[in-house]
């Protein structure tokens, strides 16, 4: 064969896998820190622009045509990986500002993932073939990744993109049993933010220290968390344990375990599983926020009508879902 025809391989689904799989080791490297400066953010976002342009073309972030449902795991596990970067300056250890850009970025990264879905739903086939494929393709990574991303959505008000990513969800169903565990946790989710329009909260996200608790999810799993744990452990545990070998081997395992979900697995009762009300009290629950939020911002309107927040209350913790 002549030179002439030579030609480089095409990057392939697998090879995009491959290439994201190669970052959690830097990755969990970063989460070492108590903080990820800007600066290293940056160099990281900079390997992420690389591994993306590993990607098949019909599977780049800034691609718009339609995608094949059973092609996009390695697009979640990719912003999978964006979400857990940003994510992990939530901690009350970063300053407000720090915390904010963080907020502000898992935020974007939520938005693209609703695109990389909507986009499925653009193939040329019938709505419930596509559905089909979205189900039998999901992942216990795609679960949580979704509930994460839900989290980002609705506690900034973009309904569209959260109901995009809440109809994936709701697909899926108890297929996954991961994923009843992030439906519980929405639910309650719905229950803290009915709780703020109650009392007209303005805090902002990044300072408001409840919402920011149930906004970062699985991060109070680990060692890290900062509810869980007092001064002996929580974020002065997290300094003292910061250049030790044991400290890298753990976040390597946090990166692992909410890549692919599997501590979850089989942690909740038949009575939990039953009690949480399913994926349609969720959706429910949106509904009313939404109508709650649009009432808010067009109160002056004489023909509004406004509607009490709900009023339910749960037994369910955090620790429910790790």
């Amino acid at each position: 064969m002549s030179p002439g025809n030579l030609h480089p391989q095409k990057p392939s689904v697998l090879l995009a896998s491959i290439h994201v799989a190669r970052l959690l080791s830097p990755l969990a490297r970063m989460c070492r820190s108590l903080c990820i400066t800007l600066e290293a953010t940056k160099k990281f976002e900079s390997r992420l622009s690389d591994c993306m342009s590993c990607f098949p073309l019909q599977l780049q972030l800034d691609t718009s045509g339609p995608l094949d449902p059973f092609t996009i795991f390695p697009l979640l596990q990719f912003q999978n990986a964006r979400l857990f970067l940003y994510r992990h300056n939530m901690s009350p250890a970063c300053s407000t500002e720090q915390r904010s850009i963080a907020i502000a970025n898992c935020t974007r990264t939520a938005q693209d993932t609703a695109r990389i879905i909507s986009r499925c739903y653009l193939a040329s086939a019938t709505v419930s073939n596509i559905e089909v494929r979205l189900k039998s393709g999901a992942s216990a990574l795609t679960c949580t990744h979704l509930w994460r991303s839900m989290l980002f959505l609705v506690s900034n008000q973009l309904w569209q993109d959260f109901h995009i990513l809440l109809r994936y969800s709701t697909l899926i169903g108890d297929e996954k049993p991961i994923n009843i565990s992030c439906g519980r946790h929405l639910s309650l989710f719905f229950q803290i933010l009915f709780d703020r329009h109650a009392t007209n909260a303005t805090t902002p996200v990044g300072e408001d220290e409840e919402l920011l608790v149930f906004l970062s999810g699985d991060l109070q799993g680990g060692t890290n968390s900062w509810v869980w744990n007092n001064t002996e452990t929580g974020t002065l545990l997290s300094r003292r344990q910061k250049h030790s070998r044991a400290k890298h081997d753990d976040s390597r395992k946090e990166v692992l375990t909410q890549q692919h979900g599997t501590s979850w697995n089989a942690k909740l009762s038949a009575e939990e599983i039953q009690q949480w009300g399913g994926w349609g009290t969720v959706y429910e629950a949106a509904r009313h926020l939404e109508q709650l939020q649009g009432y808010k911002q067009n109160r002056h309107e004489p023909t509004a009508q406004r509607t009490d927040p709900d009023e339910r209350r749960s037994k369910m913790t955090i620790a429910s879902i790790t």
